[in-house]
């Protein structure tokens, strides 16, 4: 994925079109192995960029981790992420890899295919690019768990040794980093709750291992909305149709 998505998607309208003209998803499933039992996730026709953080502001750093299923698929994702955090006065920073055409990545994407090898070396890359930012101490939030969690569990067993270790104990999910940073009293959260009903959340099955929905549900409940978690199972879009979780979200 991290190494064909910057080509793919500059193509992305003819991608979404596999889904559109009746028979291609067959003759895909024969050539390709897509299968043509589901609907493939839609190429978004202008993915997130580094250069979308303004760097004008003089509060805290704060490091964004621009995964490539956000970035490619639903960058919004992180434009909302990247708006909040500015507007609390961080002054956030998107790690990009030195070659335009590749993006920094997990290697959750390799690990699912059992590309251990490819997976180590995404890894490489991205604790060579955000050891710099550890050693100054700035906090580093991602908004995809599958790639945070990754990072915090499989990446020390990929990477033994120093570095990866400390990428693994510092790197959080955004909930996470606010609601730490509230509870610190190092960010006041001003919250206008539109939301008068109850919300059922259902945590994603990487947060619910790693016991990192309650700060989700803690963080919405500060905000004042009544929330409840679902007691469910896996949605089952894990693996490489990871990137099929929109339809899960749709279909919850």
């Amino acid at each position: 994925m991290p190494r064909y998505a910057p080509l793919v998607s500059k193509f992305g309208g003819l991608a979404n079109l596999r889904d559109l003209i009746p028979g291609l998803p067959v003759i895909t499933d024969k050539l390709l192995g897509l299968s043509s039992m589901r609907e493939l996730p839609r190429w978004n026709s202008r993915p997130f960029s580094p250069e979308e953080a303004l760097q004008e502001t003089e509060g805290p750093e704060v490091v964004l981790l621009a995964d490539t299923f956000n970035t490619y698929f639903e960058p919004q994702v992180l434009r909302d992420g990247l708006a909040l955090l500015e507007s609390s006065g961080r002054q956030v920073i998107v790690p990009a890899s030195s070659k335009s055409s590749q993006r920094l990545c997990c290697g959750r994407t390799f690990l699912s295919s059992g590309l251990l090898d490819e997976a180590k070396q995404e890894a490489a890359r991205l604790v060579g690019n955000l050891s710099p930012h550890l050693d100054r101490g700035i906090p580093i939030v991602g908004m995809e768990p599958s790639c945070v969690f990754t990072i915090k569990d499989e990446l020390p067993a990929l990477l033994p040794g120093e570095k990866a270790r400390k990428l693994a104990e510092h790197v959080q999910m955004l909930d996470e980093y606010l609601l730490n940073e509230h509870s610190s009293g190092l960010l006041k959260l001003e919250f206008n709750a539109s939301v008068s009903e109850k919300v059922l959340l259902h945590g994603h099955c990487h947060q619910k291992a790693f016991d990192s929905v309650d700060a989700t549900v803690r963080l919405m409940e500060n905000a004042g909305i009544e929330v409840e978690t679902i007691s469910s199972s896996c949605c089952g879009m894990a693996g490489s149709f990871e990137i099929g979780r929109a339809s899960c979200r749709e279909r919850v």
